[in-house]
């Protein structure tokens, strides 16, 4: 299955990853298409830290800005990836901001890394609705997700 990058750069072109809030064990982020600046999608990845430890030096590349699934495949360390099916949310006012939509749902699904057994990364990503249809399944954000959602996006990103 290919990585939500991946089939990004197929769709859209080159892009790039934005940091919104990063600290030890949670990174907020989206991806913007490099000819617009257009977000993309919005990530809020919680790490676990048995897995960072697991993971070892490829979790600093990440951290310092890089594209954890495109780390993780060119580590070369064993890893497993599930993604969760497409659901679909509603939007408060921080994500309808930051995807520029006036859109009321967006598709969202939940991606989870581990490495060499471990845990190391939950993933809820959230894509813009103006550029992948919403799913017809609903779903309800995690009130902790919903949390850092609205703690940083309802300022202004």
């Amino acid at each position: 299955m290919p990585l939500i990058s991946e089939n990004f750069r197929d769709v859209f072109g080159d892009i790039r990853l934005g940091i919104i809030f990063q600290d030890k064990t949670t990174r907020l982020s989206c991806i913007r298409r490099i000819s617009d600046n257009e977000v993309l999608s919005f990530h809020i990845v919680l790490f676990s830290e048995a897995g960072i430890e697991r993971l070892g030096p490829a979790h600093e590349k990440i951290v310092a800005g890089g594209l954890l699934g495109e780390v993780i495949k060119e580590s070369g360390v064993s890893y497993t990836r599930t993604v969760s099916d497409k659901s679909f949310v509603d939007m408060d006012a921080g994500l309808a901001s930051l995807f520029a939509t006036g859109e009321s749902r967006c598709t969202t699904e939940r991606i989870e890394y581990q490495v060499r057994g471990i845990p190391y990364a939950a993933i809820y990503e959230f894509y813009n609705s103006k550029y992948t249809p919403v799913a017809k399944t609903p779903a309800t954000v995690p009130p902790d997700i919903r949390t850092l959602i609205q703690k940083y996006l309802t300022h202004g990103s």
